[in-house]
């Protein structure tokens, strides 16, 4: 009886390591498609010669692939070779274990990624000889099942990828440039054009990724080096918004900022990632313009380390500091002030090994929304926020403008004039460890002296002022 009892948890332990085995689909993809229409006549094509045509959406990309399948591994190189030597499948075709393979589209209504592969050819089982003639109580270990092979990638020839790059129409090969650039490969123009510049950033990509540097992407690079953009692109959700109320379009990172509030002059959009976008929208002329500019210098979101550039009619600020990347645009358009900011965290810091400098990660999305912005920003009309936009239900304080917190002095000391180009003499006190001092928080100063034994320090400002009256020391002697 024990004996017997073996047997069975051998047939078992066999039994459901080969059915475990035959789970794991493989399937001989055939092509990729930008658009569904292209992929379900692909795939309606290759269905009049060839069995088990079906059709996947791939990931979160954009892009629809048509296979065949699904088959075990064995049965799935086998079909590929085969169908290859044929020439009734392209010759960039691949195996794929169905990772990337989300919602099926072809043949309508199938759902063949549920359904379970014809197994490969199995070994006859091993014979089980007769027992003795006295019983022997021994069990035998079942069999350890053998462990399941990689799946195989027959990877493209250069000649292989070229015929199939040459299929590529011109926006599918800007796409690839946009996608290098993306990754910093390309640094050139987006043409479509494929010279000495495209193919070196091709092979640097390859390189980075551990391909064989060919200068020629396999229908399989092509396919992963699109997927890190398009996801880039999902994350951040970049669509037009139209403000009505603001007078404003543009595109926004819809997945990181929604609508929050108005407070006139601002649209507020808010979200959880720490990206913030403030629209900017005000009835004026240069004058308000002008006003806005230094207005908006007061800000803490507004750092105060960074270009300014004030042209006739619009201006441009950015800043940046350890907690945030900011850049504001403003300009005069039908009859209003319209324009907008980008607050964006800044990255981790980080310290290279090889110069041992300290810097801050690069988020390469802000680049990227930044663009948008500046490229779709545009006026809708005269309309523009009222100048009660939003006041009733905004927070009131001292240290608000519009619902943006004011930036404020660490400490503050008084001081007087004592040159006419408005030198200051204050306390020593005053400026020890102040890392920017401002006169009036309005002006950039810097000592210039100081003397301990007073306790005093001789501030000068970055550019000349011009006082009502300046300080005198005494020329003759004070009366008790």
């Amino acid at each position: 009886m024990q004996r017997a009892f073996s047997a069975i948890v051998i047939f078992v332990s066999l039994f459901a390591a080969t059915l475990a085995q035959a789970q794991q689909s493989f399937w001989v993809q055939l092509e990729a498609n930008r658009t569904l229409r292209e992929a379900e006549a692909s795939a309606r094509n290759f269905a009049q010669s060839l069995p088990d045509v079906n059709g996947f959406r791939l990931g979160a990309g954009g892009w629809y692939g048509v296979a065949l399948g699904p088959y075990t591994e064995a049965a799935a190189t086998e079909r590929l070779l085969a169908l290859r030597g044929q020439g009734a499948i392209p010759m960039d075709a691949y195996i794929s274990d169905g990772a990337s393979y989300a919602q099926q589209f072809w043949p309508v209504g199938a759902n063949a990624l549920a359904e379970v592969p014809a197994p490969a050819p199995q070994a006859a089982p091993a014979p089980v000889s007769e027992p003795p003639l006295e019983p022997v109580a021994v069990a035998e270990p079942a069999a350890e099942p053998e462990p399941m092979a990689e799946p195989i990638i027959i990877e493209q020839t250069r000649a292989e990828a070229l015929a199939s790059e040459r299929t590529l129409d011109g926006d599918a090969r800007k796409q690839l440039q946009i996608a290098l650039q993306w990754e910093g490969f390309y640094r050139s123009l987006i043409d479509g054009d494929f010279g000495p510049g495209t193919r070196g950033a091709m092979a640097a990509w390859q390189a980075a990724r551990g391909f064989e540097e060919t200068g020629v992407l396999t229908t399989r690079q092509r396919a992963e080096l699109l997927k890190g953009y398009t996801d880039a692109l999902a994350s951040i959700g970049l669509g037009p918004v139209i403000d009505g109320e603001a007078g404003i379009a543009l595109d926004l990172p819809r997945a990181m900022v929604r609508f929050s509030r108005y407070e006139a002059p601002f649209a507020h959009y808010e979200g959880d990632q720490g990206v913030r976008v403030v629209l900017i929208s005000q009835r004026g002329d240069r004058a308000t313009l002008y006003g806005l500019y230094d207005i908006l210098q007061t800000l803490k979101v507004v750092p105060p380390e960074g270009p300014r550039n004030r042209r006739d009619g619009e201006f441009t600020i950015e800043g940046a500091d350890s907690e945030i990347l900011s850049y504001t645009y403003a300009t005069l358009a039908d009859g209003a002030v319209k324009g907008f900011m980008l607050i964006w965290p800044q990255g981790d810091r980080v310290i290279n090994p090889e110069t041992g400098e300290a810097a801050f990660e690069v988020d390469r999305r802000h680049a990227l929304v930044l663009d948008a912005m500046r490229a779709s920003f545009a006026s809708t009309g005269p309309q523009a926020l009222d100048d009660n936009a939003g006041l009733d239900s905004a927070t009131q304080s001292i240290d608000l403008v519009s619902g943006l917190e004011i930036r404020r002095a660490e400490k503050a000391r008084s001081g007087f004039f004592v040159s006419p180009q408005g030198a200051v003499v204050t306390t020593v006190e005053a400026v020890t460890g102040c890392t920017r001092i401002t006169l009036d928080e309005s002006y950039d100063a810097a000592v210039t002296a100081t003397d301990e034994a007073l306790g005093i320090a001789l501030l000068t400002p970055a550019r000349p002022l011009a006082p009502l009256a300046v300080g005198e020391l005494l020329a003759f002697e004070p009366r008790l």
